[in-house]
């Protein structure tokens, strides 16, 4: 096998059955016996999580490590309002937490193409389609060149001061 070659089947597609749960939202807060306090998320997240985990199955030998497209379609079963940024991270950090993706940073999940909220009230899920990105350059293999600082023509002064205005010479009187 090649270095390069993907060591996961693509693309991958999940179904979660059950109403999605955002991270975010309804988190407790936990008094430490050392004393401090410790954020911890909502019940509700951590149940749907551990459902999340029985149906995020097959997952790949090895935590995905290269460049992908994950797009998450909600199903909700109401038509409330809801935070699709919320949502998706979620969405991550349980593929993280399952072991599908090694990490949710840019350089794992390059893109999020076509993920949106939709209704359906008889069978709410997410639906979640892993695809490869192939023509993404991370951000980790090459720096882009930098720019070149502005030269400031006048060193004695901060570039972020106006220049003070220069006065007219008055013509000479010519008698």
């Amino acid at each position: 096998m090649k270095k390069d070659e993907t060591l996961y089947p693509v693309p991958l597609v999940y179904e979660i059955p059950g109403n999605p749960v955002t991270k975010k939202n309804s988190q407790r807060i936990i008094r430490r016996k050392a004393g401090g306090t410790m954020i911890l998320p909502s019940a509700a997240y951590e149940a749907y999580r551990n459902t999340a985990l029985y149906f995020l199955q097959p997952a790949p030998p090895r935590p995905i490590f290269k460049p992908v497209n994950i797009c998450c379609i909600y199903y909700m079963q109401t038509r409330r309002r809801v935070d699709l940024s919320n949502l998706v991270a979620a969405t991550h950090d349980i593929l993280v937490y399952a072991g599908i993706i090694a990490d949710d940073n840019r350089d794992i999940v390059a893109g999020m193409d076509g993920s949106r909220v939709l209704y359906d009230k008889d069978r709410p899920r997410v639906e979640i389609y892993i695809l490869p990105m192939e023509d993404y350059r991370q951000w980790s293999e090459e720096a882009p060149p930098r720019r070149a600082k502005p030269q400031n023509p006048d060193p004695g002064r901060a570039p972020w001061k106006p220049r003070p205005k220069k006065r007219r010479k008055e013509p000479q009187k010519t008698s």
